[in-house]
């Protein structure tokens, strides 16, 4: 729908992105916007409420051109509706409805309207106008702090769409940077090849693969030179005195870029734990590392679709496990290998090493071919963030175990979740990929066996349980054919009142020592109280 707005205007002022340039010199068509909201209303109010709420979004749409308000909620028939209108921009509704969202709010619907403001001129200016219905009456505090919320999402989403292009042209600076030093400069061969491959994968994050929400430079001493900040480190000014900034042990060193985890939950697109890539800044002439480049955001969804063998960086460290592996297309263990890289979480491959990877894709073939648990942790020296990945036979998985293993983990770590992913294939594995912050300075080892056994302990059943015991007793080899034999004969309610391990007697007395006569067996358990087990075969 087009709103022909017919406006005396000399120029735009220079007011925020968000907030629209209409002040009262516009003359607005408020009947081509009445047409907007009749033709799309909410399904769950009746007529009388969608007439009563098209009158207060068009009072709300005349502030709006008077630029004295942008955002407001309305109570309607027990509900709330959240109406604002914007300048249209990307990750606008995605990231105000994860918002809500995480709040634990329920939406009943959303309406996602656009409208082109035009003047006598022929100018446009593309506007948006959502609205939301929310399945809940709500208190004036609640309403403040969302209102309070939606007003920073806008700042943030603005600041990153408008410095979109600055932080691209900043990438692209950097990748020109080192194209410069491996063309002018004489460099050892390992130092060309990793340079090559670094800058493969700058091209590549700029071809949509990241989300750039932020960028700025620093010397060799972490000093941030202002004119660089872009993006959020606008509209974030705490950004400025954070010390976990990368720092290389060796700037010197082969290594070009650097990726982990930054210490804030981005507002805009996803409610999520940023990335944060550096980039060592060289000076061409005397070959020397003389600052940093930082770009804060995250890696697009399409980057999860994408085969690792098209991915830079990624792909060489694929080439290199590979060859280590002793890869043959036509051996079994070798496409084994090579799919469970594959299927390896991106995130993760980028940040682990080559030594690293290549133990895990090994443990994961013996997995595929022996399902059982396993956990792997990736922790790094002095990080805030460390990663669990957690294997288990499909059939145990459930949402009952996933949340179990998580209260496990931050009750004993004292951590708060920042992602979590669950992988069920078409193989025999499940894979849960859980992603935590520790809540305080201090960073303690994880245990990668102890998690391990918790996921044992609550995905085993008593049968599980009990072969294990049994090879304890005997031995694998001897302990399988005894397993056959008792388990299908033990009912169902002595595993209910005997642990697996105090079954072992019981078993070795009835089945393995095989009595020809009735065996009795009296335990003491007190003074007053005593036990008698009865053992007979029957027919």
């Amino acid at each position: 729908k087009v709103i022909r707005g017919f406006y005396k205007r000399r120029e735009m002022d220079k007011s925020p992105f968000y907030k629209l340039p209409i002040r009262k010199h516009f003359a607005v068509n408020k009947e081509a916007v009445a047409e907007v909201l009749s033709e799309q209303r909410f399904k769950a109010l009746n007529s009388s409420h969608k007439q009563e709420l098209d009158k207060k979004i068009l009072n709300l749409f005349t502030s709006f051109t008077k630029a004295k308000e942008l955002v407001d909620i309305f109570d309607v028939e027990n509900k709330v509706c959240i109406s604002f209108f914007s300048r249209n921009m990307p990750f606008l509704i995605d990231s105000i409805v994860n918002m809500l969202r995480s709040y634990g709010i329920n939406l009943l619907q959303v309406i996602a309207s656009r409208a082109c403001l035009m003047d006598d001129r022929g100018g446009k200016l593309e506007i948006a106008m959502p609205r939301l219905l929310i399945d809940a009456a709500l208190p004036t505090e609640k309403k403040k702090q969302i209102l309070d919320e939606i007003h920073k999402i806008l700042e943030d989403v603005n600041a990153a769409v408008t410095d979109w292009d600055a932080m691209k042209g900043h990438l692209m600076e950097s990748s020109e940077n080192i194209v410069r030093l491996i063309t002018e400069t004489d460099l050892e061969l390992k130092y060309q090849e990793e340079t090559q491959e670094s800058i493969l994968f700058l091209n590549w994050l700029i071809s949509k693969n990241y989300i750039f929400l932020a960028s700025f430079s620093t010397d060799l001493k972490r000093k941030i030179d202002p004119a660089s900040c872009t993006g959020l480190m606008k509209t974030h000014p705490e950004y400025k005195n954070l010390q976990d900034f990368i720092s290389f042990s060796n700037p010197d060193d082969f290594l070009i870029l650097k990726i982990k985890k930054f210490n804030d939950e981005a507002r805009v697109h996803r409610n999520v734990d940023m990335d944060l890539i550096v980039v060592k800044r060289f000076d061409i002439k005397t070959k020397k590392v003389i600052g940093y480049d930082y770009f804060i955001g995250f890696f697009s969804t399409a980057v999860y679709l994408q085969s690792a063998k098209q991915i830079p960086l990624i792909r060489a460290k694929l080439s290199e496990i590979m060859c280590k592996y002793a890869y043959n297309e036509n051996n079994f263990s070798s496409k084994e290998f090579v799919k469970a890289l594959e299927l390896f979480p991106r995130d993760e491959f980028m940040q682990m090493g080559v030594d690293e990877l290549y133990i895990i894709a090994s443990s994961i073939v013996e997995l595929t071919l022996v399902p059982k648990e396993r956990v792997f942790v990736r922790q790094s020296k002095n990080d805030r963030y460390f990663s669990v990945i957690t294997f288990y036979p499909k059939e145990k998985f459930s949402t009952k175990v996933e949340q179990h293993i998580l209260r496990f983990i931050k009750r004993k770590y004292d951590v708060s979740i920042s992602r979590k992913y669950t992988n069920i294939g078409d193989g025999p594995l499940a894979r849960g990929h859980m992603i935590f912050k520790f809540n305080s300075e201090i960073c303690d080892a994880v245990d990668a066996e102890l998690i391990e056994q918790e996921i044992y302990t609550i995905t085993s059943d008593w049968d599980d349980k009990f072969k294990d015991c049994m090879e304890g007793e005997f031995g694998a080899e001897e302990s399988f054919s005894h397993y056959q034999n008792i388990i299908e004969h033990i009912p169902n309610k002595y595993k209910y009142e005997v642990e697996p391990k105090a079954s072992i007697i019981d078993m070795k007395r009835l089945y393995i020592d095989q009595p020809k006569n009735r065996l009795f067996k009296f335990c003491i358990i007190n003074k007053c109280e005593g036990e008698l087990k009865i053992y007979d075969q029957g027919e």
